[in-house]
């Protein structure tokens, strides 16, 4: 499932307005989402598969993270998230 999220997301995000920018980065993600689950695959054998954990473990939280950004800053108007909200 986190390896089809970014390409749902890219293709939806291409339509939204004010949110195309994000479209080739979520497209981006896919296919370093996808080329680590092949490499993880071929890498059992190897020893490396932990390697592969890892980036894993950092590219998929980085797009989420990059996306509730963007979601906070539309959510205050486009500026910088307040220290404390009224």
């Amino acid at each position: 499932m986190l390896v089809i999220a970014p390409f749902i997301m890219a293709r939806r995000l291409r339509r939204a307005p004010g949110w195309a920018d994000l479209a080739t980065p979520s497209g981006v993600v896919d296919v370093l989402l996808v080329a680590r689950s092949v490499a993880y695959l071929l890498a059992q054998t190897a020893g490396w598969a932990g390697l592969f954990q890892r980036l894993m473990a950092l590219i998929a939280p980085a797009w989420a993270a990059t996306l509730a950004v963007r979601l906070l800053s539309v959510e205050w108007g486009g500026e910088s998230a307040p220290a404390s909200r009224p």
